[in-house]
């Protein structure tokens, strides 16, 4: 049994890496259904499979109906929370979505942690090729890979991040209350953003 739980636990462990790298919904509903397929599987081959050697299985009581009741919930228990922590990393590793309404005068930034602000509100947009210092997340989405998103503390005070830190090129947004730096899926649609921003705030 422990040969068989060994084996199980490596490839589940080998499948959600590449969760972690891809950041791909399609692989993600994959994953969550293999996942409960080989669940039901293992405790179906250990229970039919992994017995002592001798041992007499018609002379063994018949499944009592609470444990089979406890064994379903525990099993729907940890699916919901495989579940929610792929969509955690699908949803916090997706890109933000930005767009600019020149009727109502807003920007909308979709993702998690996302706003929407009045443009009448942003004082100042910047373009700049590095983070501040020391920025740290005390409140966001820290990802295996490049992506952070929230609340970060930094050398320029506390301030809300959207950003990919392969991407050289950051966008520093100052309001009113607080200072938003996020960046776009590359250097050239950043660039792009910045400059549509800029165009939208003097209108």
């Amino acid at each position: 049994m422990s040969r068989a739980v060994g084996i199980e636990l490596f490839f589940v462990d080998l499948a959600t890496v590449f969760l972690i790298v891809l950041h791909n919904v399609t692989y993600s509903i994959l994953y969550i259904i293999l996942l409960a397929c080989s669940v039901i599987f293992l405790m179906m081959y250990t229970n039919k499979k992994c017995l002592a050697q001798g041992r007499d299985i018609s002379s063994q009581p018949a499944p009592n109906k609470k444990n089979m009741i406890v064994l379903i919930i525990v099993s729907i228990f940890i699916l919901l929370t495989v579940g929610g922590s792929v969509a955690l990393v699908v949803y916090g590793g997706s890109a933000p979505v930005y767009s600019i309404s020149s009727t109502d005068r807003t920007f909308t930034i979709k993702s998690m942690y996302g706003k929407t602000l009045n443009l009448a509100d942003i004082k100042s947009v910047d373009l700049k090729e590095t983070l501040p210092g020391n920025l740290k997340r005390t409140n966001g989405y820290g990802g295996a890979g490049t992506v952070t998103k929230g609340y970060c503390s930094s050398d320029i005070g506390d301030v809300l991040v959207f950003v990919d830190s392969s991407i050289s090129q950051y966008i520093y947004l100052t309001t009113t209350t607080e200072i938003i730096i996020f960046n776009n899926h590359d250097i050239v649609q950043t660039k792009a953003l910045y400059d549509e921003l800029v165009a939208a705030i003097a209108q």
